[in-house]
């Protein structure tokens, strides 16, 4: 009897979680939270789930961070009860490791131009809602 068995992987979105900063995009981008699935499989059919990894990512520009499982449970347990995570201090702690992963490569004359980008925008934005 032959038996073939091999392994898959399964990527899905559970959703967008919020919206924040994202440092490639360089302006305000929704953030979505997705699962990648390995599998044993027999005869091409996904059996045995191997290895799952949670992520979450820019919806624009894809650039992702993977979640530890405690990270997860948080933002899962609140997208549960809500929509987003917008205004939780889930989203603060997430965020702070995300604009860490993703500034530490630039270096300080990036780092400094991109700071004065952001308070220029943030001026900006303040002006216009002033207006209204």
């Amino acid at each position: 009897m032959i038996i073939l068995f091999g392994w898959n992987k399964n990527a899905e979105r559970l959703g967008e979680v919020c919206t924040a900063y994202c440092y490639d995009c360089q302006k305000e981008v929704p953030w979505e939270v997705g699962r990648v699935t390995e599998w044993v499989s027999f005869f091409a059919v996904p059996t045995i789930p191997f290895k799952r990894e949670h992520f979450i990512f820019c919806g624009k520009c894809g650039d992702d961070f993977e979640l530890s499982k405690k990270e997860f449970k948080n933002v899962h347990s609140i997208m549960c009860h809500s929509d987003a995570i917008d205004h939780t201090s889930v989203k603060d702690a997430l965020f702070k490791t995300i604009e860490q992963k993703q500034l530490a490569e630039k270096s300080e004359i990036q780092m400094r131009w991109i700071k004065a980008n952001l308070a220029r925008e943030e001026h900006l934005k303040t002006l216009r809602e002033e207006r209204e």
